[in-house]
């Protein structure tokens, strides 16, 4: 333990803020670094420009190799062909054209090394393959039929021919109109290829992959580089390659063109891209089958349409643009990774259905899009929309989108709107809007349950949401009212809040997630109240996960909560301010119960700490911070660590680890007691002081010195030369002396009294009797008087020993039906300020203005109190069946020493 792990704490601290600014999407739940997912970029770690940059390489090098070495003769070549006539002429293979004509091929013909089945060098060519098949040898470069020539040629059929082991089966270059049809390619690094080419008609041809290759290579089906006006229709692509994992391979690939139509293709297999354009615009891409590969479409571009194509068992995305603008509609894509990803403006998404992928069904970034009647199901997260700015939430999205057959809800500069049972939304999106009500729904699968952004002053109580990345995610938004939601098995977060304030959450529950149940980024004014994250899921050995996660936040108070399971701490801050913790509870985590660096103003208060692996609390440079009146036990580490930290109150703690404290580094000071204060401590002791020392052998410092008669230890305890506990607290006396109040003990009924146990000693159990026929076990009971009458009230307690005491007040309740009956009066009584607080022989009445009718009647001492004001006190006399009224008395403030 030690200074190795403290060092190494500082270190997760650093990344805590990277954590909040990494932009990665990734979505692999197992590796994922899914932190602040409204700050996310969504096009990381998908279909990277760097395959196209080698692809265009790659062609271009092809181009001019081999127009250079038709030229110059270097490609083994046959005699040059001249037509005949205007009929068909028979060739054989190799051999160059050079003149217009009709070509039948009569021969299949195997290379020996580098070479060309076919050279075509000027227009009007026509050839029938017959086919026959063109045999390359595929360590060398090799061409099934090549056209090109020093100046454009036009007018080049090709049709019915085979090639296999080539460098590309059919290369057409500087091209205007041409055909290539019915032709079958396999085991070619590229079945036909076209660059610089105009007009060229691709349809019904085959390209079948390598059985092995290596690394580096590169596979295409068709590809093609400066085209426009290209038909590519009803060809089948498939199995180009073994793996993508080593190979680069895409079963349709065009840079930079236009007017392109690619229909009814039909690509399968473990390819890279099943149809990747670059650069290319006004284009169509319709009713392609796509199956197997790592991204169905992927395309960068203008004006273009993506539609009714079918994509299934897309590892990385069926569709993905990157860049650019575009109709998307009547898709259908499903089984794989991710359906739709999109980071690109101005463009309709409508009518698609996306089913059983992995991790996203859709997916947006940009703005200005219009998504309606889109059909998600079954993806394990079906919306993502992703975005920091208030432009990427410039959309139009209606409800006919469904998600699970439940709408997706989507508002934008909305005011005074209600979302409820009646909407039954799958997600709520609100940007832009104020005065919003969101309650009584049920949310899941999704991005967040609840997205805000830049909305002010919303309610939103009893919702639930199951299985999405987050429960609720809010940036920019304020005066944000967040009770009794239920988040489960969320994989990034339960709550994510990012530059929000004035947000308060009440009752909310995170359980079973696999991230942080709480996210706080450079937000301010946050309570988190009675709230909860628990069952943390571990299942994911590489992610951090943290019951709560404060992160240059500031006026945080977390009250009355529960953290527990964590993989690494219940509690983090970093580079927080006036952060306050009370009343909580936090165990059971992987490594710390509260842990927190390079902060200021930092409070824990009445909180309790075990079962933490590393320590309950561990501090590190920071200074101005103070623990008091927390339980600590059963940490495996230590009790508390303190690294360089200075200017602390750690006072009336209970310590009870094997290792209560863990001092690093010579700064590291405190100061560890009070002046001697008579008041209960921790441990039910008269006087409050120091802390309570003790550990699981019982030989504690506390446990094993003697009580010098008031609490207090009869000797100081020495952490080290700089840190000492002068005022140790003692064992409390075993003694039972059983006391209690109540918050009133007159009224009408039903009468509602809260009983407060102001016992002294240790007491372990609670008898109360409340004179009407009831009891309780409770320490601290509340209980409800309807029936008219005086009652007496007992507290018998037990102590840890087994010792009792007991303790009756006798007509302790006077519960009256209002009338004056019996020696009673009336009081009036005033006072300036008014809601001065009034109290009849030390018990509250009420405050001024008072009006009480049920007060006994004789004298009485009467004091009224009020913040900042000199106590006012006197005597009344109360006569019977008449109203006294006491003169308004003038409260005098008190005075101010400086």
């Amino acid at each position: 333990m030690g200074i190795q792990n403290m060092n190494w704490y500082l270190g997760i601290c650093v990344t805590i803020v990277l954590v909040g600014c990494n932009p990665a999407l990734g979505l692999d739940s197992a590796g994922m670094d899914t932190s602040g997912f409204l700050c996310s970029n969504l096009s990381d770690n998908l279909f990277s420009q760097n395959i196209s940059d080698a692809t265009l390489q790659h062609l271009l090098n092809n181009y001019k190799v081999l127009q250079t070495n038709i030229r110059t003769g270097i490609l083994k070549t046959g005699p040059v062909v001249m037509s005949s006539g205007t009929g068909w002429q028979n060739i054989s293979l190799p051999a160059v054209i050079s003149s217009p004509g009709n070509y039948r091929i009569i021969n299949d013909y195997s290379a020996s090394g580098e070479g060309i089945g076919l050279a075509i060098t000027c227009s009007d060519v026509h050839i029938d393959g017959g086919g026959h098949t063109f045999r390359g040898t595929p360590e060398y470069e090799c061409y099934g039929i090549g056209a090109t020539s020093d100046a454009r040629i036009s007018n080049i059929t090709v049709t019915n021919y085979n090639t296999t082991g080539c460098t590309a089966g059919i290369i057409f270059f500087g091209v205007d109109r041409g055909e290539i049809s019915d032709t079958h390619h396999v085991n070619t690094a590229t079945g036909i290829t076209i660059g610089s080419s105009e007009s060229v008609n691709l349809s019904d041809n085959t390209v079948t992959g390598i059985s092995e290759g290596k690394s580096g290579s590169e596979i295409y089906g068709i590809a093609g580089i400066d085209v426009t006006s290209i038909h590519i229709g009803s060809n089948e692509i498939r199995n180009l390659s073994p793996s993508t994992e080593y190979i680069t391979s895409v079963g349709i690939f065009l840079n930079n063109g236009t007017c392109l139509d690619i229909q009814g293709n039909k690509i399968t297999g473990s390819i890279n891209s099943g149809i990747s354009l670059t650069d290319c615009n006004n284009s169509e891409i319709l009713g392609n089958e796509i199956t197997g590969p790592s991204y169905g479409i992927s395309f960068q571009g203008e004006q273009t349409e993506i539609s009714d194509n079918r994509i299934l068992s897309a590892d990385m995305a069926g569709i993905y643009m990157s860049d650019g603008q575009g109709i998307i509609r009547n898709n259908t894509i499903g089984t794989g990774t991710q359906g739709i990803v999109l980071t690109i403006d101005d463009s309709v998404i409508s009518d698609n259905t996306i089913y059983d992928n992995l991790q996203t069904g859709l997916s947006i970034l940009g703005t200005n899009l219009t998504l309606t009647q889109n059909i998600l199901i079954n993806n394990t997260y079906n919306f993502y929309m992703d975005g920091n700015r208030d432009e990427h939430y410039l959309h139009h999205i209606d409800r006919t989108n469904l998600i699970n057959g439940k709408p997706l809800v989507y508002i934008r500069n909305g005011s005074g709107v209600s979302i409820g049972p009646a909407d039954n939304p799958a997600m709520v999106i609100v940007a832009s809007s104020n005065n919003i009500i969101i309650q009584n729904i049920t949310t899941g699968a999704n991005m967040a349950g609840i997205v805000l952004a830049d909305v002010t002053n919303a309610t939103i109580s009893n919702v639930s949401d199951t299985g999405s990345m987050a429960g609720f995610g809010a940036s920019r938004s304020k005066g944000c009212n967040l009770s009794d939601i239920s988040v489960s098995k969320s994989m990034a977060y339960g709550f994510d809040l990012i530059e929000d304030s004035d947000v308060f959450l009440n009752r909310c529950q995170v359980s079973e997630t696999s991230g942080f149940g709480y996210y706080l980024l450079d937000s301010k004014n946050i309570s988190i109240s009675s709230c909860n994250s628990t069952d943390i899921r571990r299942d994911y050995p590489l992610r951090q996960t943290y019951g709560v996660l404060i992160d240059n936040s500031s006026s945080v108070l977390i009250h009355n909560s529960i953290f527990s399971n964590s993989r690494n701490s219940g509690i983090s801050a970093y580079k927080a301010e006036k952060l306050a913790i009370t009343k909580s509870d936090i165990s059971h985590n992987n490594e710390y119960g509260f842990v927190c660096a390079r902060s200021t103003h930092i409070s824990m208060t009445n909180s309790t700490l075990y079962d933490n692996t590393f320590s309950g609390i561990a501090l590190a440079s920071q200074s101005g911070y103070s623990l008091n009146r927390n339980i600590i036990y059963g940490n495996d580490g230590y009790g508390l660590s303190l690294v360089d930290v200075s200017d602390g109150l750690i006072t009336d703690n209970h310590f009870n680890n094997t290792r209560n404290i863990e001092l690093v580094s010579e700064n590291t000071t405190a100061m560890w007691n009070t002046t001697l204060t008579q008041g209960r401590n921790i441990v039910n002791g008269s006087n409050l002081g120091g802390n309570f020392w003790a550990d699981p052998d019982g030989q504690g410092f506390s446990q094993i010195h003697t009580d010098r008669g008031d609490s207090i230890c009869d000797a100081p305890y020495l952490l080290n030369e700089k840190n000492v506990d002068y005022l140790p607290l003692a064992v409390p006396s075993k003694e039972i002396t059983p006391d209690f109040i109540a918050d009133q003990k007159s009224g009408l009924p039903p009468l509602t009294v809260r009983f407060t146990d102001r016992s002294t000693g240790i007491l372990t159990q609670w008898n109360w009797t409340f004179g009407d026929g009831t009891g309780s076990h409770e320490q601290n009971p509340v209980h409800i008087y309807t029936g008219i009458g005086r009652y007496s009230v007992t507290l018998e307690g037990t102590g840890e020993n087994g010792n009792q005491g007991v303790l009756r007040k006798g007509a302790y309740i006077d519960v009256n039906s209002g009338r004056i009956t019996g020696p009673k009066g009336m009081l009036w009584v005033d006072s300036t300020p008014e809601n001065g607080s009034v109290f009849i022989d030390e018990m509250y009445i009420g405050l001024t203005p008072l009006r009480a009718s049920v007060i006994h009647a004789g004298g009485h001492q009467i004091m009224i109190t009020s913040e900042g004001y000199q106590n006012w006190s006197g005597t009344v006399g109360i006569r019977q069946n008449q109203c006294t009224y006491v003169p308004r008395v003038m409260l005098r403030k008190k005075y101010q020493y400086i």
